[in-house]
């Protein structure tokens, strides 16, 4: 049996429909190195258990509430809704964005079936946390709309449009899909833009009159990585369903089910061997290293460990 491991923004919750940002809810905003946890229930692939603690230490602190940012309700957070953002522009700066959750003026082109809000986008300097710049984005829907990619710039979805922002929140339209973008991501380099489009399968028409069957599950999906320097299509995967799709450069990993175990694959490379009560979720901290974090089967919390794609645990 082979599932797909959760790798969005889901990645810090024992709970299926947590919204991103957990580490906001906890204010004031810190800073602090990694915190990785190694138990019983995590074992090298093919090797003994090993266990480490590296204790985090905050190096700064600066209060978002007096910049409109409110904690999110408990019920917001089990939403699945994406209302908050948080990324590095680069080592001084931090883009921070979160819905106000102000009336707004609804554009009149907008069908009903949009979701329409507004987002607030604040570029901070860190440490000490004056806002630089500043900006409100119209979005369509609930979903996920912004990635990091790298040198100063963003990436931000609205609706079935890409657009690449820089540091100074100006944007440049960068991709626009003729077919509903399904799934966005970035490749963790900052080099690739991974989007899954598709139309459902035509209905297929049963033995019965009348019988009328629409398989999702069928639905032809094509995945295509994006070039982010010149927007080219570099290549392109046909897939039967959604695959939510997060990756490398040089690859994805996989999450198996072995007996009691999940097995987590790079490639053909064994990472780790792990007991959780669910499937792990898998993010790729950089093009080179993964973090595992599940649910302990053995003590009340959430633990997550660092590899490196090649299988060596940090």
């Amino acid at each position: 049996m082979i599932a797909r491991p959760r790798t969005d923004r889901n990645f810090f919750s024992c709970r299926p429909a947590h919204t991103v940002a957990c580490l906001l809810s906890l204010l004031p905003f810190f800073v602090a190195d990694v915190t990785a946890q190694a138990g019983p229930e995590q074992q090298k692939a093919g090797g003994t258990p090993q266990a480490e603690t590296v204790s985090a230490t905050a190096v700064a602190s600066i209060d978002l509430s007096s910049m409109g940012y409110a904690v999110p309700s408990a019920a917001e957070r089990l939403s699945g809704e994406a209302s908050i953002s948080l990324d590095y522009l680069d080592a001084h700066h931090l883009l921070l964005t979160f819905d106000r959750k102000k009336l707004i003026k609804r554009l009149p082109e907008c069908p009903p079936s949009h979701a329409d809000r507004q987002v607030h986008a604040m570029v901070i300097a860190v440490p000490g946390g004056a806002v630089v710049k500043e900006a409100d984005w119209y979005l369509h829907d609930s979903r996920r709309y912004a990635w990091r990619l790298g040198d100063g710039r963003v990436l931000l979805r609205r609706l079935n449009k890409l657009y690449e922002v820089n540091s100074n929140l100006e944007e440049k339209l960068i991709f626009d899909s003729p077919q509903e973008l399904l799934w966005v991501s970035v490749t963790t380099d900052g080099k690739q833009i991974i989007v899954e489009t598709g139309t459902p399968a035509p209905a297929v028409i049963g033995t019965k009159a009348g019988d009328v069957k629409n398989d999702k599950a069928k639905e032809r999906v094509k995945i295509s990585f994006i070039d982010v320097k010149t927007s080219a299509v570099q290549r392109s995967i046909d897939v039967r369903g959604m695959t939510k799709l997060e990756a490398t450069s040089s690859g994805f990993a996989d999450v198996r089910k072995q007996a009691s175990n999940w097995l987590v694959e790079f490639g053909n490379t064994n990472i780790t061997r792990v007991k959780a009560r669910r499937v792990p979720n898998l993010l790729y901290s950089s093009n080179n290293t993964l973090l595992v974090g599940r649910c302990s089967v053995s003590r009340d919390g959430y633990n997550v460990s660092a590899f490196t794609v090649a299988g060596t645990l940090l």
